[in-house]
């Protein structure tokens, strides 16, 4: 259940939310300064994962790579095909975004219902269109493997493994600090980049979504009733908004 929107002295849009457990914590936009450090984040969680499964020596290489020089050519498609997967829902997630509807000024119930009605008929509209540009790539793809050699797919399966398994790491990445950044209670940081890994998975994607939903909150907009209040966070809180107390490199 999500509760009061607010601004920070910094402009950026707060929104007070309840966990599963009931708990009420705050769910802040993160600063551009913050967004580029939990890149910087991810992209060295990601680097690391590549160093490793490239490493012929390594557990994940083993575990991982080794196998597929054995495996039939139907299932170097599919890993190929799987793993391609990855890309094509984040192009169609490009070219169909959710957007969110908000309550109209002082709204009646009725007009409630009548948002989230036509909240969830976006959502159903963007997620088939979403779910149809997956399927006809996935498609297509198979059709150009099909006139490929074993050589081509073994070759193809085995980088294409190394790096799935290594965007993964990058994309967790990306929301176990992001979550960790945005989401306070009594003015800290809830949990670490560690800790929301924990999380089971429906709880921070529903969390991310949430942080989407704040994130795209217009704070001009917000400001026409809603006055600003002094919401700083954690640590010391320098002239353009940066956290000193705390980064992603410090996890």
């Amino acid at each position: 259940m999500s509760g009061e929107l607010f601004l920070d002295r910094f402009f950026r849009v707060n929104q007070e939310i309840d966990l599963p457990d009931g708990e009420k914590v705050t769910i802040r936009v993160l600063s551009d300064s913050e967004v580029q450090q939990v890149a910087d984040y991810a992209v060295r969680e990601q680097s690391i994962t590549l160093s490793r499964m490239r490493d012929a020596k390594s557990v994940e290489y083993t575990e991982r790579v080794t196998p597929i020089a054995e495996a039939p050519d139907e299932v170097l498609i599919d890993i190929i095909v799987n793993t391609k997967r990855i890309d094509y829902v984040r192009e169609a997630r490009d070219l169909y975004p959710i957007d969110f509807y908000p309550y109209p000024k002082g709204a009646t119930p009725e007009e409630k219902i009548e948002t989230q009605t036509r909240q969830a008929k976006h959502e159903k509209d963007v997620f088939e269109a979403q779910m149809k540009y997956v399927t006809s790539a996935e498609e297509n793809l198979r059709v150009k493997l099909a006139g490929m050699t074993r050589e081509a797919w073994l070759s193809m399966a085995t980088n294409a493994t190394i790096n799935y398994i290594a965007t993964q790491r990058r994309f967790e990445a990306d929301t176990a600090m992001t979550l960790s950044m945005s989401i306070e209670t009594d003015g800290k940081r809830k949990w670490t980049a560690e800790d929301t890994r924990s999380l089971p998975r429906k709880v921070q994607d529903a969390l991310l979504l949430k942080y989407r939903e704040v994130d795209s909150i217009d704070p001009w907009e917000l400001t026409k009733s809603i006055k600003a209040r002094n919401a700083v966070g954690v640590g010391t809180v320098d002239p353009v908004g940066e956290r000193a107390s705390e980064s992603p490199s410090s996890e």
